[in-house]
């Protein structure tokens, strides 16, 4: 995909005159999601709390995911809100019964932490997902 901010003010990487190379809060995200983000893309559904803002209402929690060539399946979670959520993701007709790796990337916390890995459960994932943050979870059959 294009990342126009490439180009613009908010790269994932900057330099500074004669220093060295900075990270942005962007990075890990598209780090992430560029090894991990490889697959068929999945039609998803969410159903959350949402705020209003200046084009209607959008929801506090985004969500994206792949199944993999080797049939593990990604997800990739955004929260928007400063509260934790307790998620449940419902894998319908998909048998994913174990997770593999649980990345999060919190508030105040920029570089990606291990986070625990979600309880799998009959077509189900539950886990927490924590205030103004962006997760990773990868599954395996």
């Amino acid at each position: 995909a294009c990342l126009a901010q490439l180009v613009n003010v908010i790269a994932p990487i900057f330099t500074e005159p004669g220093g060295s190379a900075v990270k942005q809060t962007i990075y890990y995200p598209f780090e992430l999601a560029s090894r991990y983000g490889r697959g068929t893309a999945l039609n998803l559904s969410v159903d959350c709390p949402g705020f209003e803002n200046r084009h209607g209402t959008a929801d506090y929690i985004s969500a994206s995911a792949v199944q993999t060539a080797e049939g593990g399946l990604t997800v990739f979670l955004t929260n928007y809100d400063t509260e934790a959520y307790d998620l449940e993701l419902e894998l319908h007709r998909l048998d994913y019964p174990k997770a593999v790796e649980s990345i999060v990337i919190a508030e105040g916390k920029p570089e990606p932490q291990a986070n625990n890995l979600p309880i799998a459960n009959n077509g189900s994932v539950r886990l927490e997902l924590a205030p103004n943050s962006y997760s990773m979870i990868r599954l395996a059959r």
